[in-house]
């Protein structure tokens, strides 16, 4: 008798079954039996799929890299929890790819997915996972950076200043004074890269000045080679130091013109276009008043005094320092914080970049609440914490003023009170206050986008924006 033989399909693998008939019977197949043991059998395979031993046992974590970045290893993202090592070993032979064709051409925090692919060709995909994208060179505080960050300190030396009254730093030759650090890319050139938002050279950030009696303010690195401002493991302190200031013109090949008139002083002589030191006196000194008494360019400024932005050298007497002051405060500054999104666009002079946040901005009990460290730090307003009062305190211009976070008042260096509209309020270990508070701090202008009058600070409810716009 001939044999029929019929086919059974379970899952992807095919299953010949040969039937003897039986005599006076007929064999038929229930198609819905059949839909039973597919779906029985995809069940029980996927009880055995890698995918499905090692979903409740990975961990996701964030990516860290420097902007232009181009190999991202998205293995990075994930980890086994435990210490299973058959699953550990599954995850090592994986393939792991993103899903959202992210890259680091940006910097900010970028969210996408994930596809894990194991070795019997299961797959998992892991959603939301972040990949932040950082500038060469970021804040020291900074508590997620590249592995391979470097931490890097200017310091001030022998001769010099920088910043203003009340957070002056003066150097030190014997033990140079710490005045930034930075968490810094290994191969960023300090001294000719610029940062990424501020667009200047950490060199000029600093911008130290010579103190009375010294000239010609120079940075040095503290490595074995002293003009050597590429950063790495190895070099990663630059000082700041100026020469003591000599009696003897600039020009060594410019002999000064004789005095005519015996009796009249060469520091009586109307050359304003020349900027020598004063000619030394017949006892060998050197009189400096007259240079002394020379003013400072005067700052018509009305906004905050961006120190890290601008060139602060309106004590400074040499005249090519101030004419890049001046210039500077042509620059416009606009600063785009979103409600609830934790990264701000700053834009200057038509150029737009992305800043990471501590923490974002919220709307509480009808008010706009802002995080007062991003806004100082972005606009350039020194920024000081007293753990012992809970009191933060923000300088410009040398004026200060202090929140006590469990107090309603700014309290100003002059004496001058304001009581604030709502309490701070705590998010993220960071303090925020009200759009109208910030205002208040900083001695700003704020309103609305429906008010039409053109403030500091406006709020736009239609998207959910604090826009602050200085003039720098």
């Amino acid at each position: 008798m001939k044999k029929k033989t019929v086919s059974l399909i379970l899952a992807s693998s095919i299953v010949l079954g040969t039937i003897n008939p039986v005599a006076g019977a007929s064999f038929v197949v229930d198609k819905n039996e059949v839909s039973k043991i597919e779906l029985a059998a995809v069940s029980e395979k996927a009880k055995n799929d890698i995918s499905s031993k090692i979903k409740d046992y990975i961990k996701i974590k964030d990516i860290n890299v420097w902007k232009g970045t181009k190999d991202i290893n998205w293995k990075d993202a994930v980890e086994i929890t435990g210490d299973n090592q058959e699953l550990k070993k599954y995850l090592e032979n994986a393939k792991v790819e993103d899903t959202s064709n992210r890259n680091a051409d940006n910097f900010g925090t970028h969210k996408g997915d994930l596809k894990l692919t194991f070795g019997d060709q299961s797959e998992l995909v892991i959603q939301g996972q972040i990949l932040k994208v950082y500038s060469h060179a970021i804040s020291a505080g900074e508590q997620n950076s590249p592995a391979d960050a470097i931490l890097v300190k200017f310091k001030l030396g022998e001769g010099v200043e920088a910043d203003k009254e009340p957070n002056k730093v003066i150097g030190n030759k014997e033990n140079p004074v710490e005045f930034s650090a930075y968490k810094i890319k290994p191969g960023f050139d300090v001294s000719k890269d610029q940062h990424d938002a501020l667009h200047q050279t950490l060199f000029k950030l600093v911008s130290p000045r010579a103190i009375e009696g010294y000239e010609n303010p120079t940075w040095k690195s503290a490595s074995q080679n002293p003009n050597d401002f590429v950063v790495s493991n190895e070099n990663n302190v630059f000082i700041a130091s100026a020469k003591v200031k000599s009696a003897a013109p600039e020009d060594k090949d410019q002999k000064p013109a004789p005095n005519p008139n015996p009796d009249k002083k060469d520091g009586d002589k109307k050359d304003e276009n020349k900027n020598h030191a004063n000619q030394p006196k017949d006892n060998g000194s050197v009189d400096n008043s007259k240079n002394n008494k020379a003013e400072s360019p005067k700052n018509n400024n009305k906004g905050l005094n961006y120190h890290h932005l601008n060139n602060l050298s309106n004590k400074n007497s040499n005249p090519k320092v101030v004419k890049k002051d001046e210039s500077s405060k042509k620059k416009k500054a606009t600063y785009v914080f979103n409600i609830n999104k934790d990264e701000f666009e700053i834009t200057i002079n038509g150029t737009t970049m992305k800043s990471k946040m501590y923490t974002s901005p919220v709307i509480r009990n009808g008010r706009t609440m802002l995080p007062l460290r991003n806004i100082a730090e972005a606009i350039g307003v020194e920024v000081s914490w007293d753990s012992k009062t809970r009191t933060a305190s923000f300088t410009k211009d040398g004026l200060t003023a202090s929140i006590q976070i469990d107090g309603d008042e700014i309290i100003y260096s002059n004496g001058k009170k304001v009581k604030m509209d709502s309490k701070p309020i705590i998010k993220d270990n960071r303090i925020l206050v009200s759009l109208v508070n910030v205002a208040n701090i900083f001695g700003l202008t704020n309103g609305n986008v429906e008010d039409a009058k053109d403030q500091d600070i406006e709020w736009n409810k239609d998207n959910n924006t604090v826009t602050i716009k200085l003039q720098k």
